[in-house]
């Protein structure tokens, strides 16, 4: 995977450092692999999007051009075709393909009743309005749209189709590697093994996330815990109606990325993260463990939000 980018802040280049045409050049060579890299890890599978995800928040990794490149992977990976998410979407919610749909099987008889029936199962345009695509991760993709029935705006993020099978795939090569590292490092060093139980715990947690019900709880679990805390950081509220295991829907936050604030605003948030974690750690006892640029937004009231509950951890009461 392009191994020369973990070289980069070590290699400079040979002739006339002080040149400014050479500084340009080698630039536009670190920004260029950083790009193949994470190109490669979009094209290697769902399980290696996640681990690019971990290094966008490691500065002390990788230097700052492939941190911001790495960091496209939490909301610009590579969307899948429309028509496939909302066909997920419409066989999740139970929703018909068209309103013909609903009448295929009607006898003339019937067809008087079919504003009644078009309640019992409507269509995406009866459900939703200005259905559109905003952010593509490496799960599942996100949608804005209007809820007819109340006008409210909400976020639907929609799961991509056999991603239990692909991640079960890329885990499976991944505990392999375990294996052979943890039999390796046995052999010829006194390293105590740990590769297997990593990957043991990344699978775990990877697999919590394709259950979008266990986010649903996650989330409505936090907004409450944080509110009866008075914890100054919004958590969206969920519409359970209209999420099921592949589908979560949630309120729509306005707001930029944390990350893409002002130096200003980033600083006088400091002190609000470090309460959020320190609450979660030392008081619930559960802590949301992925909090990277893409999950941590600043609403226009300057609101820190947290996003996205799939991957959570419990704390026990000794090792708090």
């Amino acid at each position: 995977l392009h191994y020369s980018l973990w070289l980069a802040r070590q290699q400079q280049p040979q002739e006339n450092n002080n040149s400014k045409d050479n500084d340009m050049e080698w630039e536009q060579h670190k920004a260029k692999q950083a790009v193949q890299l994470r190109e490669a890890l979009t094209n290697l599978g769902p399980a290696f999007v996640k681990a690019g995800q971990q290094l966008a928040i490691r500065p002390d990794l990788v230097p700052p051009c492939v941190l911001k490149e790495l960091q496209k992977l939490c909301d610009s990976v590579r969307p899948i075709p429309d028509d496939i998410a909302l066909q997920v979407l419409r066989e999740e919610l139970g929703l018909a393909q068209t309103r013909r749909d609903n009448n295929e099987e009607r006898s003339p008889g019937d067809q008087a009743n079919v504003a009644v029936d078009r309640n019992i199962c409507p269509t995406l345009k009866d459900t939703f309005d200005d259905l559109h695509l905003v952010a593509a991760a490496s799960i599942g993709q996100v949608y804005k749209a209007t809820l007819k029935k109340t006008g409210e705006t909400v976020a639907i993020k929609v799961q991509r189709p056999g991603m239990r099978k692909a991640f079960s795939l890329d885990l499976f090569l991944l505990q392999l590697w375990g294996d052979f590292m943890d039999a390796f490092t046995s052999t010829f060093t006194k390293q105590v093994p740990f590769h297997r139980t990593l990957f043991d715990t990344f699978s775990q947690g990877s697999y919590s996330e394709l259950d979008y019900e266990n986010e649903a709880r996650n989330q409505m679990h936090f907004q409450d815990e944080l509110a009866k805390r008075n914890c100054p950081v919004k958590v969206p509220n969920v519409h359970l109606e209209y999420s099921t295991q592949r589908i979560l829907t949630s309120e729509w936050i306005d707001g930029v990325k944390l990350a893409e604030s002002p130096t200003e605003t980033i600083r006088q948030l400091i002190p609000v993260g470090v309460e959020l974690f320190l609450t979660q750690l030392l008081d619930i006892g559960a802590f949301h463990s992925d909090p990277h640029p893409g999950n941590l937004l600043v609403t226009k009231d300057g609101v820190l939000c947290l996003l996205d509950f799939g991957l959570c951890a419990e704390v026990d009461e000794k090792a708090r």
